[in-house]
């Protein structure tokens, strides 16, 4: 159903028909999105992508996103999340992403990405810390909600920036040629803290401390120990959000291991 969907997109919205298409790959199934190759036989590639959970996650808010950071890998793109996108040649880096130059080249393009002048942003959200807090709370324990209360009330003043918020190497591209990174899929970009893209990344990267501490040194002008505090609080973010979805086996799966690491997590924080 879904190959015939994204066949759909791709023929209702560019130039190509059926006969165009060599070759169709999925090459992508997250909790948001769904992503085909369609490889043509003029030899032009696309990532035909299919939207989902639009109850939680709002396409307009993205298609903002991309319009104020001018982005334009998109050919098409409609209020539902599904596109068809331009082809970037790379791999996502999931396997070499402790490597010091990636993570140096990461850092610049976050820091690139909260550059952005956000005065002249319009209808994008800011980040709620409390939008899965209802749906979650009597399955967390009060430890973590305690103290998930107090780091938002302490850091509820930080100077806020464009973040993409859900930087993962699943959601970046890395042209090994150029030597470039791609950050994709701006679905919960928001108006937050600068520190958000970088402990998010870490928490969901399988990377060591002295890692994070790397990246943020060359971020620079951030505090490491507030650094540490919020690998807590994305961590304590993200188990919320698994709440909010449908409770599937892959939700379920990547719950277990958040409630795994937030207990190392806890340990970091200093209020």
């Amino acid at each position: 159903m879904s190959l015939e969907k994204a066949k759909k997109i791709f023929i209702e919205n560019s130039e190509y028909g059926l006969n165009d298409i060599k070759n169709i790959k999925k090459i992508h199934h997250g909790f948001t999105n769904e992503s085909y190759l369609f490889k043509l036989k003029n030899k032009q590639k696309y990532q035909i992508r299919i939207g989902g959970c639009n109850d939680i996650v709002s396409r307009t808010n993205e298609f903002n996103i991309l319009k104020i950071i001018k982005n334009d890998l998109f050919v098409y793109l409609n209020e539902d999340g599904d596109g068809i996108k331009k082809w970037i040649n790379g791999y996502t880096p999931k396997f070499i992403i402790k490597k010091k130059k990636l993570l140096k080249n990461l850092a610049l393009k976050i820091k690139q990405l909260h550059s952005t002048d956000i005065s002249k942003a319009e209808n994008i959200l800011y980040h709620d810390y409390y939008s899965f807090f209802e749906k979650s709370k009597s399955y967390i324990d009060q430890i973590d909600i305690d103290l998930y209360k107090k780091l938002i009330a302490k850091y509820n003043n930080l100077d806020l920036v464009l973040s993409h918020n859900d930087i993962n190497p699943k959601n970046m591209i890395y042209d090994p040629k150029t030597k470039e990174i791609y950050l994709i899929d701006y679905e919960w970009g928001r108006i937050n803290n600068r520190y958000w893209d970088i402990a998010n990344f870490y928490r969901d990267s399988n990377l060591k401390l002295k890692d994070l501490n790397y990246i943020t040194n060359l971020y620079g002008d951030l505090d490491i120990q507030t650094m540490y505090n919020f690998v807590y609080i994305t961590t304590n973010f993200a188990i919320q959000w698994t709440y909010g979805m449908q409770e599937t086996k892959k939700i379920i799966k990547y719950r277990k291991k958040l409630n795994k690491r937030i207990k190392s997590y806890r340990e970091l924080v200093v209020l």
